[in-house]
Formats: structure tokens, C-alpha cells, sequence
């Protein structure tokens, strides 16, 4: 059995969506995923904090990620790659990060990952374990000299 994921990445809340992804759109990133969903896929989304969101829009944001029976989640601080993006507009303090990961689990999204420097990648063994088992799990380091 193979694990085969969707990951949308949304990375932005949908009120500063258009500025931060030009091409992206809310809906349409989660309708990929209710496709995926009701296709029977494990589903994977993220979202950064950071670009000037309130608490209301992050607390919808993840009643829609958890409505659409999304399994994991990642939720990271947004930093500038270049003086040509978007600045932060805040940094968001641990407490936060803790805050969200356990609304979203209360919520029942499977697996929240959430902090500073969480990514999209960030434990992901780890995360699809929940859904294939450990024995999925690729324990080898390919790049290692054997």
C-alpha cells in the first residue's frame, strides 16, 4: 500500500490571498481538496500567519479545513524570501502557535503541526504514519554511504 497525498498548498488565509498568490484562490484550493477527499486521497494543506490575519479569519480558515475533512495541517510564520515580496507584518508568538495547533485538533483535523518554523514537509513520515502505518515509513536514508 502506497500513501498518496494531496497537498494544497494555501498558505495564506483568503483575505490576503490575492496579494500573496496571484494566481491562487481560496475556493478553488478547496475544492482540489474536497475532490481529493471524496476520491478517498489522505489530504494536506498548510497555512502561513504573518501577513496581517485576525483571529476570526484563522478561526474560520480552520472550521473550512476541518469541514472539509482535511487530514493534516500545517501552520507556519510567513517570511519574506526577498525584499521584492510581501513584508511580515507580525510575528506570531509560540503561545499562538499552540493555540491553533489545539483548536484545529479540537476540530478534528488528524494531525496539526504548527509553529515558527513549520513547513509544508515538516515531519511528514511522521504524519503519514497515521494513515498507512509505520511499516510505510521510509526509515532509510538513501544518501547515506553504505
Amino acid at each position: 500500500m502506497t500513501l498518496l497525498a494531496v497537498k494544497s498548498s494555501d498558505t495564506t488565509l483568503p483575505a490576503p490571498q490575492k496579494p500573496v498568490r496571484v494566481q491562487a484562490r481560496y475556493a478553488r484550493s478547496r475544492s482540489v481538496l474536497q475532490h481529493a477527499k471524496s476520491r478517498g486521497f489522505t489530504t494536506k494543506t498548510g497555512i502561513m500567519l504573518g501577513l496581517g490575519e485576525q483571529p476570526a479569519e484563522i478561526e474560520q480558515t480552520l472550521r473550512d479545513i476541518a469541514a472539509d475533512k482535511t487530514n493534516i495541517l500545517t501552520i507556519g510564520q510567513y517570511l519574506q524570501p526577498t525584499p521584492q515580496h510581501l513584508k511580515v507584518e507580525r510575528w506570531a508568538h509560540p503561545d499562538e502557535f499552540a493555540h491553533w495547533k489545539q483548536f484545529g485538533l479540537g476540530l478534528g483535523i488528524g494531525v496539526v503541526e504548527s509553529g515558527a518554523m513549520v513547513r509544508s514537509s515538516y515531519h511528514a513520515d511522521e504524519q503519514s504514519q497515521k494513515y498507512t502505518g509505520i511499516e510505510h515509513l521510509n526509515t532509510q536514508n538513501t544518501l547515506a554511504v553504505v
